[in-house]
């Protein structure tokens, strides 16, 4: 598993699930990620988000918040 993953990963993780899901369904296409390094998390992620989706930025703050502990 990744080193600090709950700094690094969790978030970003996170937050790249809810931007697929708003993509997908607000558009309604298909969407693809490139990164095929995340597919394993983004799919577990995928399977945990809340029915109403969320305000992005709303999950850029939790990051920044464990972020600033580190430092």
């Amino acid at each position: 598993m990744i080193k600090y993953s709950e700094i690094f990963l969790n978030a970003r993780v996170t937050y790249i699930s809810e931007v697929l899901r708003q993509m997908a369904t607000s558009h309604q296409q298909t969407v693809a990620v490139v990164d095929h390094e995340l597919i394993p998390f983004i799919e577990e992620e995928w399977s945990k988000l809340p029915q109403k989706p969320r305000a992005l930025d709303s999950l850029l703050k939790g990051e920044t918040e464990v972020q600033k502990k580190k430092d």
